[in-house]
């Protein structure tokens, strides 16, 4: 990981630890409520949606990586927020303690490649 952090890019890493999107997606909710009722309004418009969901200002993602599960528990990320159209995502069945820099380094490689327009090498159809 240090090879790639080591040229600043401009790129912002975010961990999101035991995340499951729950307590996220309740917040966002609760503080949209509050919002509305503070303002006499009955509908929570786009950009106050928008300022909810990325409260720290990240903007979407290009990428994340799902650590710890199987391709088809993509459903938690659902309430990150930061997942958009160019959002691409990374599935890795290992365990964040046990996520090494190496499988970080070959996510990134074909992030970079599918980025590029190719498909990784281990692609499958």
């Amino acid at each position: 990981m240090q090879t790639f952090c080591s040229k600043p890019s401009g790129k912002k890493i975010a961990l999101a630890v035991n995340f499951n999107g729950e307590q996220e997606q309740l917040r966002v909710i609760n503080e949209a409520l509050s919002h509305s009722q503070r303002r006499g309004m009955q509908k929570v418009d786009r950009e106050t949606l928008a300022q909810l969901r990325d409260p720290y200002g990240l903007g979407t993602a290009d990428l994340i990586i799902r650590t710890g599960a199987p391709e088809d528990e993509g459903k938690s990320l659902s309430g990150l927020g930061l997942d958009g159209p160019g959002t691409q995502l990374a599935f890795s069945s290992t365990l964040f303690p046990d996520f090494s820099s190496r499988e970080f380094a070959q996510i990134i490689v074909e992030y970079k490649e599918r980025r590029m327009g190719g498909r990784p090498k281990n692609h499958k159809e």
